[in-house]
């Protein structure tokens, strides 16, 4: 019997080590195929071994926060940790994340936004959007239209499943002075805060999820073709607006619909109803215009179906993220910080400044662009440009390592009296622009603005520009039309900066 009975300890102490050694064998030797967690996470980087940082303990401090996020069935962990806490205490472990009635999800700043505790004051608000104002009416002299879009934030919109906490209205709200003020002010604005408040009541298909963040991809599809005729308003044009058709409802949800749902991180997501989804096109653009727009804004511009509209209704769409990271034509990892942007270039290089701000985020509306703008155009001051980002250093760094483009922007500054530095600088810029456009280079001379394709032909016709625009395209690797557009786009912004 008690051979048995030792036979049987062994193998539960087996079976018992070996669910503590499955983490290690995982994280070593990955066996099981687990889905990612989502959301914004920092992935931290494995240290590396050094004398100095073992005796300083600095070593197995940042192992150990290495480890932590990486260990085998860390993924698993986290969702069976948050499951508990959802099922068990009706808590969202994500950052900012509280849930409503009837399981409604909605983030701390929206919900500030409709019940009115982040009000920031009549007259700060008033401060800004008269230098708005002044930016707007600058601008006009110059054929530029300034935009100013106020969306709805799903607080507002779902107020009726908020928490309790956040039910009451203590104050003014952020939305509706910036709206007022604008109005007052003759400000080029659309209020779609308001807009979606109507349509609620009467809209046949969702504007808003019950499990995502923003407006839904339905309502995105909404906004977007209002924006683009408002744009034709204003300019007194006509831009191709979208055309839906096939809407339809799914029980699959896209990441929009879905996004707060899938950053929790559970084992099982919370029930969510059917949204639509709709199928579109573009209005025909004979007699109609396609402006270059740039646009700062939040994460709502990044449910537009962006990368259709930039050609279905815009010659080309820049997009300032939060006004902190830049993304040409919409593409990239966010290429440059803020600092490295040159504002009046490409403020003066687009026909429409667009700033698109959700009522929980207008306590900081504009993140600083109105400032700047004001700065650069209304005042006529000057811009240091950060030089210092470590993409743009390496890609100056590839110039500077390659004879033949070194060599060419020397023979340009020898003709033009420019720094070497300020060229290498200036072509690392136009050569990341180019490797986060994903066009089809035959495609882009038609799709030009008159303006772009007479410099285009320009520098083909002129027989000491034209060669060292292919030895560059060359040495950058991009299509001779990609290279052509761009240099197009930066001499058209520098004779505009020598009229002012």
């Amino acid at each position: 019997m008690k051979p048995k009975q030792e036979h049987i300890k062994r193998l539960l102490l087996g079976i018992i080590l070996g669910f503590m050694l499955l983490p290690l064998l995982q994280q070593y030797v990955p066996f099981a195929q687990l889905k990612p967690l989502s959301g914004d996470i920092q992935q931290k980087v494995k240290p590396q071994f050094t004398d100095t940082g073992w005796w300083s303990g600095s070593y197995q401090h940042a192992f150990d926060d290495w480890h932590n996020e990486n260990f085998g069935f860390r993924s698993m962990a986290v969702r069976i940790h948050n499951q508990s806490g959802y099922w068990l205490l009706a808590r969202a472990y994500a950052n900012n994340v509280k849930i409503g009635k009837e399981g409604y999800l909605y983030e701390t700043n929206y919900m500030e936004a409709y019940s009115g505790v982040d009000f920031i004051g009549e007259k700060k608000i008033r401060a800004q959007l008269e230098k708005a104002k002044a930016v707007q009416d600058k601008l006009a002299e110059r054929d530029i239209t300034l935009l100013l879009v106020f969306a709805p934030g799903k607080g507002s919109f779902f107020h009726e499943y908020l928490p309790e906490k956040y039910q009451q209205v203590v104050g003014p709200k952020n939305s509706d002075v910036y709206a007022r003020l604008s109005k007052e002010l003759q400000l080029n604005h659309i209020d779609a805060h308001s807009w979606f408040r109507e349509m609620k009541p009467v809209s046949e298909y969702p504007l808003f999820p019950k499990c995502g963040i923003h407006w839904s991809r339905y309502g995105a599809l909404l906004a977007a073709d209002s924006i683009t005729g408002k744009i034709g308003e204003l300019r007194g044009t006509r831009v191709p607006g979208l055309v839906l058709r096939n809407i339809h409802f799914s029980n699959t949800l896209d990441d929009v619909d879905y996004d707060i749902g899938n950053g929790m991180n559970l084992l099982f997501g919370p029930q969510a109803p059917a949204m639509a989804y709709a199928d579109f096109s573009f209005e025909d653009s004979v007699g109609k215009k396609r402006p270059k727009l740039l646009t700062i804004a939040d994460s709502y511009f990044w449910t537009f179906p962006l990368y259709d509209i930039e050609g279905g209704s815009f010659e080309r769409i820049d997009y300032l993220y939060y006004n902190q990271q830049y993304y040409p034509h919409c593409r990239g990892d966010g290429l440059l910080d803020s600092a490295e942007v040159d504002y009046r270039g490409e403020i003066f290089s687009h026909d429409v400044i667009m700033i698109l701000c959700t009522d929980g985020n207008l306590p900081d509306f504009s993140w600083g662009f109105i400032d700047k703008a004001y700065d650069l155009v209304v005042l006529g001051k000057e811009q240091t440009l950060k030089k210092s980002s470590p993409v743009v250093k390496k890609m100056m760094d590839q110039i500077y390592a390659s004879p033949g483009w070194i060599g060419l922007l020397k023979q340009k500054s020898g003709v033009s009296g420019i720094e070497v530095d300020s060229l290498v600088y200036a072509d690392a810029l136009v050569a990341l622009k180019a490797g986060s456009r994903m066009s089809d280079p035959k495609s882009i001379y038609k799709r030009a603005a008159p303006e772009i394709r007479t410099v285009m032909e320009r520098i083909v016709r002129d027989p000491g520009w034209y060669p060292l625009e292919i030895e560059k395209s060359r040495q950058m690797g991009i299509s001779i039309d990609s290279l052509l557009y761009l240099d197009a786009q930066y001499v058209i912004g520098e004779e505009k900066k020598r009229k002012k």
